[in-house]
């Protein structure tokens, strides 16, 4: 965002920013940061265990479900 503002973008006006994760820093932004928010309780662990096991299941030629992960968006000044 400050790259932005640094050629005279205006956030939200001209452009609208949105991250991913809600970091500490996205309320301390100026703009605050718009961010979206993963409520997935599972682990990082769990998801690397499931997209190996999907990898190894398109490697093999079967077919794969889509994973859907619950987000929920945090609607700040920068969109």
């Amino acid at each position: 965002m400050q790259e932005l503002q640094a050629h005279g973008v205006r956030i939200p006006e001209d452009m609208a920013v949105v991250g991913f994760d809600d970091s500490q820093m996205a309320k301390l932004t100026r703009p605050p940061l718009t961010t979206i928010l993963s409520t997935a309780t599972a682990t990082a662990t769990g998801l690397a265990e499931t997209a190996v096991e999907m990898l190894t299941a398109l490697l093999r030629g079967e077919p794969v479900d889509p994973v859907v992960l619950p987000t929920e968006l945090i609607r700040r000044g920068s969109a």
